[in-house]
């Protein structure tokens, strides 16, 4: 009857949708496994909530905007773009699995969505999908699609969505969440250990050798502070007012010499693959990269100055 609230049309061969505006208290209706080519006549079911028309041949999701549908699926279709959805700000749950989707654009207006399945389909990059802007998405499936074959890819998802806490049908635990993040992003603190990890183990592979700088063990002076500060000419002028207590360990860097800087004095300019390879023979007490450049004061340098 038109006073129904749900209705299931599901397994019926219908073709063709009918006229429902007359159903003006729907709230769920179930039209799965016909053959519907489009979505219509649902412009006056102004209570519809949950619509589902899994298993059709949809090509498009017209037919939807304004309605206040929370739950929406269109698993086993035949839907290649995302579009038609701009209006449904209210959805919570979207089913596209098992269509013939490429692309992630077309879900910009779907604040408070938490649920999305894209299994099976053709998706290929995630990137998409972070300018969605989705502040509401906890539960993601991808699965079946080729982005999977991409490097690090779940550790990359979780990464990109930090408030996910279900992707592929299993549960995101912390440790995954701060691994990604160690991977993608990682702070200070963990920069610094993997670059002194690194450098050990590249030094503990050389032959050992007793240096003049193990002992005693040598104060150092760091002077640190913002670009164009004066750093570098402060140094300098301490090695040369007081040479008797300190000198100056030149560090070796990927970049170009600034004006009036002097290879050697200054820096020890080098090529990255130069740099690596030292890297590799253990040279270097500590290295670190700094925008597109690396910089590494070499266990050499304190040795001259020892």
């Amino acid at each position: 009857t038109t006073e129904s609230k749900e209705v299931n049309l599901s397994h019926n061969r219908m073709t063709n949708m009918k006229d429902l505006s007359g159903f003006v208290s729907l709230c769920k209706l179930n039209l799965d496994h016909n053959s519907f080519c489009e979505i219509s006549g649902l412009e006056q079911c102004c209570r519809l909530t949950h619509l589902s028309l899994a298993h059709n041949k949809v090509t498009k999701m017209s037919g939807v905007a304004g309605l206040p549908l929370t739950h929406l699926c269109l698993k086993g279709n035949q839907i290649k773009t995302i579009a038609g959805l701009e209006n449904t700000k209210h959805l919570h749950v979207l089913d596209l699995s098992v269509n013939h989707i490429t692309r992630l654009s077309g879900l910009k207006n779907l604040h408070l969505l938490g649920s999305l399945n894209l299994e099976k389909n053709q998706i290929r990059e995630i990137q998409e999908l972070e300018h969605n802007k989705l502040p509401l998405l906890r539960d993601l499936n991808l699965q079946g699609n080729p982005v999977q074959d991409m490097p690090d890819y779940r550790m990359a998802v979780i990464f990109l969505f930090q408030h996910l806490t279900i992707l592929d049908q299993a549960k995101i635990s912390t440790e995954e969440k701060v691994a990604s993040v160690n991977k993608f992003h990682p702070s200070m603190d963990v920069l610094a250990f993997r670059d002194h990890m690194t450098n050990l183990v590249y030094q503990l592979a050389q032959p050992q050798v007793l240096y003049d700088s193990t002992h005693p063990l040598y104060p150092v002076l760091v002077l640190t502070g913002p670009d164009d500060c004066g750093q570098r000419q402060l140094l300098h002028r301490l090695c040369q007012e007081f040479s008797e207590y300190f000198g100056f360990g030149i560090c070796h860097t990927t970049r170009k010499p600034y004006v009036g800087e002097k290879n050697g004095f200054d820096y020890h300019f080098v090529s990255e693959e130069d740099f690596q390879n030292m890297i590799h023979m253990g040279k270097f007490v500590h290295t670190m990269k700094y925008g597109d450049h690396l910089f590494g004061l070499s266990r050499d340098a304190i040795e001259h100055v020892a």
